[in-house]
């Protein structure tokens, strides 16, 4: 059964409405996804550097001489009076 023209130009025509209909949608959402890039560089770098300072730097030696929690080891401040 052939095709008329008016059938080919629906068609087609469905063609361009899908297609733009596609391109409006990315170029919508494309300042989302660098968005969500820049968040996710920003972490990151935030983790990786607080990684590497951690691990860089030996285990801090209290000097102060002062008392110390059983439970967390922190040093205990008192008030001086």
């Amino acid at each position: 059964m052939p095709t008329s023209h008016a059938a080919r130009g629906q068609h087609s025509l469905r063609r361009e409405n899908i297609f733009a209909l596609t391109l409006c949608c990315l170029v919508a959402l494309l300042p989302l996804a660098f968005f969500v890039a820049f968040v996710q560089t920003l972490v990151f770098t935030l983790l990786s550097m607080i990684y590497i300072s951690e691990v860089s730097h030996g285990p801090h030696e209290h000097t102060h001489g002062g008392e110390h929690s059983e439970f967390t080891g922190e040093a205990i401040t008192t008030a001086h009076v």
